[in-house]
């Protein structure tokens, strides 16, 4: 191999041309424990469940509390993602990612109920929700969204159950 073609290990790339992975997480254990607070964290929306069709309220307040929860689930996935990335062969980082993926099927079985009773909404009881709580304006095209999976969802249970292998389901062959 010439000089120019020659893979070089994470450690010899110059600092300035890494990714600096401490804007999201300052250490390992920072990042650890925000991994821990998203199964935690995930109560704050379970907690919605079987509620989003009694008012524009709650719908809203659950929307705004997913939101919120995605945001933190994004910053630890990339975090780990990121470290992937640089390293495929590295173990530290694909127990990381394992751990994350495990995390994140836990996570996708306890919100699986939001896409579906969103669905569930009668479409004039969305609208004057949407009437009622101007706030739920800027969810619209989420809503949009979710109710076109209608044809393709499954019974609740069984989509909780899929959301909860996503793990094994997602992994490589």
């Amino acid at each position: 191999m010439t000089e120019s073609t020659m893979r070089v290990t994470r450690q010899e790339v110059p600092t300035e041309e890494t990714w600096n992975i401490t804007d999201l997480f300052p250490t390992e254990a920072a990042w650890e424990d925000a991994l821990s607070a998203l199964l935690t964290n995930v109560e704050e929306i379970v907690q919605y469940k079987d509620t989003l069709h009694t008012s524009a309220e709650t719908l809203l307040q659950a929307v705004q509390a997913f939101e919120q929860f995605q945001t933190d689930m994004i910053k630890v996935g990339t975090y780990a993602t990121l470290q992937i990335s640089t390293d495929g062969t590295n173990p530290e980082h694909q127990s990381k990612v394992a751990r994350l993926q495990a995390t994140l099927a836990t996570i996708q079985s306890k919100i699986a109920f939001l896409n579906l009773e969103i669905i569930d909404l009668p479409t004039n009881t969305l609208e004057q929700f949407l009437q009622a709580e101007p706030e739920l304006h800027v969810f619209k095209k989420m809503f949009d969204d979710i109710r076109k999976k209608k044809p393709y969802m499954l019974d609740a249970k069984v989509e909780e159950t899929i959301a909860a292998l996503g793990e094994t389901l997602e992994a490589p062959y």
